[in-house]
């Protein structure tokens, strides 16, 4: 695996900066989590006010059943993790488009951070 240089982190967060998973993309960045994590995080997972979230569950593809949500494989990994202070405004931002979106006729609510 290799990271990006600060100079590509900032270049790729520059080249998502009008995508709609906007936040998705810091949230990877900046906490390292992995796809499934990710795709499984839930809004109530996250806690602005302290400035923490937890990965309480993963994304995950089944043969046969198509994408579910599985549970960590242990109580460890569902630690509060510190958000960093240059995410929470772009954690707010993405939020807010949730609500938005919420009202779309074909909104079907599933409770994911990123639908």
């Amino acid at each position: 695996m290799q990271s990006f240089t600060p100079e590509q982190a900032r270049t790729f967060l520059a080249a998502v900066e009008q995508h709609r998973l906007k936040a998705l993309y810091w949230t990877a960045l900046l906490l390292g989590a992995r796809r499934g994590e990710l795709l499984g995080l839930r809004v109530s997972d996250l806690d602005l006010e302290s400035k923490t979230m937890r990965i309480t569950g993963a994304a995950q593809q089944q043969k046969g059943k198509g994408m579910v949500r599985v549970p960590t494989k242990t109580t460890a990994s569902e630690a509060p993790i510190p958000i960093p202070d240059v995410l929470i405004p772009v954690l707010r931002e993405h939020l807010a488009m949730l609500e938005e979106e919420r009202t779309f006729s074909k909104w079907k609510e599933q409770g994911v951070l990123f639908p």
